[in-house]
């Protein structure tokens, strides 16, 4: 967890708080599990920036979708990105991963998940 404007992570800002996530190196993740009903339509959104000192990029998978950002905006402030899927019987976690490429140290951030469970289609 990053404190909101933190210098050491230059002066990036939490848009729901007091703290982000940083995710470091490519392959890094971390995993929300979360129960879906097989067949409903979700709605994931979340925030998320970079460095201003490297190439990052950020993957959210579910199931069979994935949202891939390749370089998250780079600034102190962060932007929201949203991802619509059809959850599967496999549908049981959320992981966000820095998918910045081998060998890369890159940083990406996120903040403010949130996911709309929805009506079974």
């Amino acid at each position: 967890m990053i404190h909101s404007g933190s210098i050491a992570f230059l002066g990036v800002f939490s848009p729901d708080g007091t703290h982000f996530l940083e995710i470091q190196s490519s392959g890094a993740y971390v995993q929300q599990p979360i129960t879906f009903t097989p067949g409903s339509t979700n709605v994931l959104t979340l925030s998320a920036a970079s460095r201003y000192d490297g190439i990052a990029a950020l993957t959210v998978y579910e199931g069979a979708t994935s949202l891939t950002v390749v370089q998250p905006l780079r600034s102190t402030s962060m932007a929201m990105y949203a991802m619509w899927f059809v959850a599967d019987a496999s549908s049981k976690r959320v992981p966000f991963t820095n998918t910045c490429g081998y060998g890369c140290s890159s940083m990406v951030f996120v903040d403010a998940e949130t996911l709309q469970q929805g009506k079974v289609c």
